[in-house]
């Protein structure tokens, strides 16, 4: 029984990767869907779904009433996804997300207070199969692509991302899109 519930695990992360890899190769050649998206609305339902969960994080601008992109709301609630995850299984105690508009974009900001990421790593991040935790421990282990997903689109998206340190010492990832008229 403990060999098979061993083999079973192995067998689980080997179809996490290689569906996250397919995600990552189909991505480079989808053609993005065009409709407008609030991503306020996105943020919330991540952050609720968190909170549910029992994670520790706070929302702030979910009332933004501008915060709208053209574009394909599940790749994008996938990028939202990947980067609140990552602060809630990183983050020592607390995550705060926030969504903005500054002129003629839209932000969404992740912080949390764990770790954070080096300097000389914060581009590397969103590098395929890169790993700043680069123990094969299943509780922080990963693929290494969902950083590189998320960039993939939020390129396609004609924005960008970004991480930072935050104020806290932890990760912030900042996400830029163009905002809808």
């Amino acid at each position: 029984p403990d060999r098979r519930e061993r083999l079973v695990d192995d067998l689980d992360t080997m179809t996490a990767l290689i569906e996250t890899s397919l995600g990552f190769a189909r991505g480079t050649a989808a053609e993005i869907g065009r409709a407008p998206v609030d991503l306020a609305d996105i943020v919330a339902v991540e952050v609720a779904e968190h909170a549910a969960q029992g994670a520790r994080i706070s929302l702030s601008g979910e009332e933004v009433p501008d915060a709208k992109v053209a574009g394909d709301a599940v790749a994008l609630r996938r990028v939202i996804a990947n980067l609140i995850g990552n602060a809630v299984k990183f983050g020592r105690s607390s995550v705060a997300v926030a969504v903005r508009r500054a002129g003629g974009a839209c932000q969404v900001v992740v912080e949390d207070d764990g770790p954070g990421i080096p300097e000389a790593e914060r581009i590397s991040v969103f590098s395929p199969y890169y790993r700043v935790e680069r123990s094969r421990n299943r509780q922080t282990g990963g693929t290494g692509l969902g950083l590189a997903i998320a960039r993939q689109i939020a390129e396609a998206h004609g924005g960008t991302i970004v991480a930072e340190a935050a104020s806290s010492g932890g990760a912030r990832f900042v996400v830029t899109l163009p905002a809808l008229a």
